[in-house]
């Protein structure tokens, strides 16, 4: 009864701080200090153009080290060519702490090379090799690797886009020892909560296209090669003595898949790395395709759209979401659990631990209302809603998981540099600590 209230309470506030009309401009972008890099692709322009006509490095100070060569959720500090990096593996991997090395203009040719390896508190690593035309990389629409969630594809970092494109090839090795597993469903236990070491391998072909500012359409594929193995996490059970192989679809066996998908995003936001007005939308189809039989071939469609709606100002802001997923398995087929895409943590419904909802199909919605109290912090307070469910026939707005709650971010210019936020839900409070934006 009190979370109903506590919920309702949440709802009101949102509603009245968000009902005037929300157009007001209050005027325009500052312009870039002159000689700045302002993008990593420019920077990456100027590294090309000053090898060739000096034997000199280009140097920068710490600072823009720092933050002009900084990706998605990561914060690197160069020397030589050589990055160190700041951020997170994947979702629930705890904080990860590694290096990428970047060579230019290999042979002379306009061919670039970026090798990357990370781990985490956690435990969990990965190593990437990327080979090709790597210049406009940060400026263009990309799909992520596959271990990258489906709530975090058309997340892609602070920079805003130019027209250009990218091609190059992309080897990836994830290690996640400490993945959980509850069930699959609405009605999972989280009393049942279990874990799994998931490991994955990929060379995929990777191309994006930046049309102008707003639109780029990208497509990855190639194969993904998966095992599953006893979970390492001391505090819970290994999912095979919780649910046994054969109750859940790709426990048994797990085979290599040849994967494929594409993308296109329409973005018009003001500033991707924390946006006050505008909003993005974005359509992904994908296929999986099991090369050891027919088991567990399938397909995928996905669709997300978020507004900003400025507030008086630009220091505060209505931000909302919506994002639903559809996985069709051929026929006679199943989607292998480790594939399907779930419900909680920071990047979803935040008052419910990573993975904690998986299921064939996904919905999920979000609010946020956010304001500056000062130059280096945001405030704001939230409100998620969502659900899994096995059929496409289940989608509708009943039966609905909720979760609410509020946080602080550290802000670096136009940028969330850093997110502390506390969610609860009926199953209790939880902390997220996360680099970069929520949506």
């Amino acid at each position: 009864m009190q979370y109903a209230l506590n919920c309702r309470l949440v709802l009101l506030l949102l509603i009245f701080l968000s009902a005037p009309v929300l157009a007001q401009d209050t005027g325009g972008e500052k312009e870039k200090p002159a000689g700045q890099p302002g993008t990593r692709a420019e920077l990456w322009k100027e590294m090309k153009l000053e090898k060739q006509q000096s034997s000199q490095p280009l140097k920068l100070g710490w600072m823009e080290r720092l933050f002009v060569n900084g990706e998605k959720g990561k914060f690197n500090l160069s020397h030589g060519g050589i990055y160190p990096v700041i951020g997170t593996v994947t979702s629930g991997s705890g904080p990860s702490f590694g290096a990428r090395f970047d060579a230019l203009n290999l042979g002379g040719l306009p061919l670039d090379l970026s090798i990357m390896g990370e781990g985490s508190t956690r435990r969990y690593q990965e190593y990437s090799a990327e080979i090709g035309e790597l210049g406009r990389r940060e400026t263009t629409f990309v799909l992520q690797p596959d271990s990258r969630r489906l709530v975090g594809q058309f997340d892609q970092g602070p920079r805003e886009k130019q027209p250009g494109g990218v091609l190059y090839l992309d080897f990836t090795f994830d290690h996640f020892p400490q993945e959980d597993f509850y069930g699959l469903g609405q009605a999972s236990l989280r009393s049942n909560v279990s874990d799994y070491l998931y490991q994955a391998a990929s060379v995929e072909a990777v191309a994006g296209f930046q049309f102008n500012r707003w639109l780029g359409w990208s497509i990855r594929g190639g194969l993904l090669r998966l095992d599953l193995q006893p979970g390492t996490d001391e505090g819970h059970p290994d999912l095979n003595a919780v649910f046994g192989p054969a109750a859940i679809p790709g426990v048994a066996v797990q085979p290599d898949f040849l994967h494929f998908e594409t993308a296109l995003l329409a973005d018009y936001r003001d500033k991707p790395g924390n946006a006050h007005r505008g909003g993005m939308f974005g359509i992904l189809t994908a296929r999986y395709d099991d090369r050891g039989g027919r088991q567990f071939g399938f397909s995928r469609v996905a669709f997300e759209t978020r507004q900003y709606l400025p507030w008086w100002s630009d220091y505060r802001t209505f931000a909302l979401r919506f994002l639903t997923s559809f996985d069709r398995p051929s026929d006679g087929a199943e989607v292998p659990f480790y594939l399907m895409e779930s419900l909680g943590g920071s990047g979803s419904i935040r008052g419910f631990p990573e993975y904690r909802f998986r299921d064939r199909n996904l919905l999920l919605m979000s609010a946020e209302y956010r304001w500056r109290v000062a130059e280096f912090l945001q405030m704001a307070l939230f409100y998620d809603t969502g659900k899994v469910f096995a059929h496409s026939a289940d989608f509708d707005f009943s039966g609905l998981e909720k979760g609410f709650g509020g946080g602080f971010r550290i802000l670096r210019g136009d940028t969330v540099f850093l997110r502390l936020e506390l969610g609860h839900s009926r199953e209790g409070n939880m902390v997220h600590l996360r680099l970069g934006p929520s949506f």
